[in-house]
């Protein structure tokens, strides 16, 4: 998992924190007075994210299973705020902000399912978590590639 995840992550600094000015040339969004401190929240966001992602690939959960849930819940929520603040720093009207919205919002509505889904005996009852952790993790890695399709 670590080796099919490390080039998502590298392009989430790349494209995030690493050069903010690659999304904002192509969007054509100028400069504000708060960026230094959207450029903070985004190496924050990603620094948490790097680190906590490390320890949930460290910790499993038969090892220990309270620090796994504690470094995931870490490492989602500080990338759902990664992606949510560079989706409203890009504006409603660019595509590619639409495009996070919807694979953010589709990663957060699929973990919780699979986190609320009652377990039971039947095939969807024993998969669900399973199949929203798949489905969370593919939306949130796969935001950084679908911005190389974008600029």
């Amino acid at each position: 998992m670590a080796a099919f995840s490390a080039w998502p992550i590298l392009a989430m600094w790349y494209y995030g924190a690493g050069h903010p000015e690659l999304i904002e040339r192509h969007a054509g969004i100028e400069l504000k007075a708060n960026e230094y401190r959207y450029r903070t929240l985004l190496r924050v966001t990603l620094g948490l994210f790097q680190f906590t992602y490390g320890l949930f690939l460290i910790n499993t959960v038969c090892v220990a299973p309270v620090f796994h849930t504690v470094s995931v819940v870490i490492f989602n929520v500080a990338m759902v705020v990664h992606y949510l603040a560079v989706s409203l720093h890009m504006g409603f009207r660019h595509p590619l902000s639409r495009v996070i919205q919807v694979m953010v919002w589709t990663a957060v509505f699929g973990i919780f399912l699979g986190a609320v889904y009652p377990k039971s005996p039947s095939w969807l009852g024993q998969h669900a978590f399973w199949l929203a952790e798949c489905l969370g993790l593919t939306m949130g890695l796969g935001i950084a590639p679908v911005f190389a399709m974008f600029l």
